[in-house]
């Protein structure tokens, strides 16, 4: 345990940095609310320094020599071969380091809200909501809130999208680099951790820009350009206005966006490297296209949407961005079970998504269809799984199996939870689809009513879900182990 406490102190160090831009946009501002962001920042900031102002003093001065002066400067982020290193962590240690992470950060950058008048469970939950890339939300007039308090809400929801672990290891490197990227559901670009970490958040940043631009040049504020372009890409949703009130042009940028968001970063590599093959013989990226063109037709037949509308409610769910140009409650229930479907399912691995992911699905349908065809075929007969033309080993389809299993237990564990405090059936699985898979949609209108016990479920429901099920249960494990339970 001392070991992921000393990995976790960069971390918690990096995120609180990374607020000093809302906070410093608030300040630029004048608007009040900027100092409890500092103030967040600052607690986020002082584990990884000391927790003494000597030695956040000193860490600072670390910072500036060592990182901005010695490593940025020379794009050399990492530490050197003689420099010491923390003890290595155990694959369960990096899960439960992911988990921590997730659950203290939201919950330590709650105060804005707190300040902004938001109840305590309420701020809670619209910090976690960020983070976690969800974009559930009780603010129901959002053009109210000081400027830099919905950029802080867009801030958290991009950092949160491509992950806190990630933008830690930007900054330091460590010796299970490779186990908190599992952690955090990220590929690696069969590269070194060092450039996969660097490509990745260079592509972010490079499309983030890419989206502002198509947006503002499209006639959007400025503004509500980069808000917008930050949750789109981060598939999060948190929208800057009270509508989403845009015209067909950007409506196609916002869904290009979210495609993006949903698309791995291996195949946004292979792209920028032009390697079309490797894109053209992706299973799951194929997958993925055939089943937005497919969900769109059935989205314009049962819910009476035009063709524009039903692309981007359907690359809103399956990429768990949570944009909507319409009331939802206001659907029948089958366009609303088309969309939970797209919700369960996700994007693809490696990006910004959450939900079960289209691998996982495509493992899993692959393995039904396998086991059909072994009662037509001789005894003994041997069927091989490809995916992006490899071969699956009995372990990754054992992984797929259990995760999917345990991620549908938590769906009708939190529907039943829901269901209690008198939701419809469609509604509580909908909601719960929406909060596990990090989606962000709604199709009820008394949810913002919802009793303690409802807005919990939901919570926990976000952290799991971005955190990908086992790590949470490592930490709960930890806790009671730790607690005598």
């Amino acid at each position: 345990m001392p070991s992921v406490y000393n990995y976790l102190k960069p971390i918690l160090l990096l995120a609180g940095a990374s607020l000093l831009i809302p906070t410093a946009y608030g300040f630029y501002l004048n608007e009040p609310i900027a100092w409890p962001m500092l103030a967040s920042a600052l607690l986020l900031l002082l584990p990884g320094a000391g927790y003494t102002l000597t030695s956040f003093t000193q860490g600072a001065k670390n910072i500036w020599a060592v990182v901005l002066k010695e490593r940025v400067l020379s794009w050399n982020f990492f530490p050197r071969k003689h420099e010491a290193r923390p003890e290595m962590l155990s694959q369960s240690d990096a899960l439960l380091l992911a988990a921590l992470a997730w659950l203290l950060v939201p919950l330590v950058t709650a105060l804005p809200y707190f300040f902004a008048g938001y109840k305590i469970e309420d701020g809670l939950f619209e910090s976690m909501s960020g983070w976690t890339a969800t974009g559930l939300s009780f603010v129901q007039n959002v053009e109210a809130l000081p400027r830099s308090l919905i950029f802080f809400r867009s801030f958290t929801q991009w950092i949160g999208g491509v992950g806190i672990l990630l933008f830690a290891l930007l900054v330091l490197r460590t010796p299970v680099a490779s186990q908190l990227l599992r952690a955090e559901g990220r590929d690696s670009i069969s590269l070194s951790i060092t450039k996969t970490v660097k490509i990745i958040w260079g592509i972010y940043l490079g499309l983030t820009l890419a989206g502002v631009a198509f947006l503002y040049f499209s006639g959007m504020p400025l503004f509500d350009s980069v808000n917008i372009s930050m949750v789109s890409l981060a598939t999060g949703g948190f929208s800057p206005t009270n509508s989403l009130a845009v015209n067909a042009l950007q409506k196609l940028i916002i869904t290009m966006l979210m495609l993006w968001g949903a698309t791995s970063f291996t195949l946004h590599y292979a792209f920028w490297k032009r390697e079309f093959d490797k894109i053209n013989q992706n299973t799951e990226f194929k997958m993925m296209a055939a089943g937005v063109l497919f969900f769109a037709v059935l989205i314009v037949l049962f819910a009476g949407d035009s063709t524009e509308d039903a692309l981007f409610h359907v690359s809103s769910a399956l990429s768990g961005t949570g944009l909507s140009l319409s009331a939802l409650e206001k659907w029948g229930d089958l366009p609303k079970y088309l969309l939970f479907l797209l919700m369960i399912s996700g994007g693809c691995s490696g990006s910004t998504s959450g939900a079960i992911k289209i691998w996982r699905t495509f493992v899993m349908l692959n393995t039904i269809v396998a086991r059909v065809r072994s009662a037509f075929l001789p005894e003994g007969a041997v069927q091989i799984i490809r995916v992006n033309q490899k071969v699956l080993r009995n372990e990754d389809v054992m992984e797929s199996g259990a995760f999917v299993f345990m991620y549908l237990f938590v769906i009708m564990v939190s529907a039943f939870l829901l269901l209690m405090i008198g939701q419809t059936a469609m509604d509580a699985f909908f909601l719960t689809a929406s909060a596990l898979g990090n989606v962000g949609l709604s199709s009820s209108a008394t949810w913002f009513a919802f009793p303690l016990l409802g807005k919990a479920v939901l919570f926990l429901c976000m952290w799991i879900g971005r955190v990908e099920i086992l790590p949470a249960l490592i930490l709960i494990r930890q806790a009671r182990h730790q607690g005598g339970l």
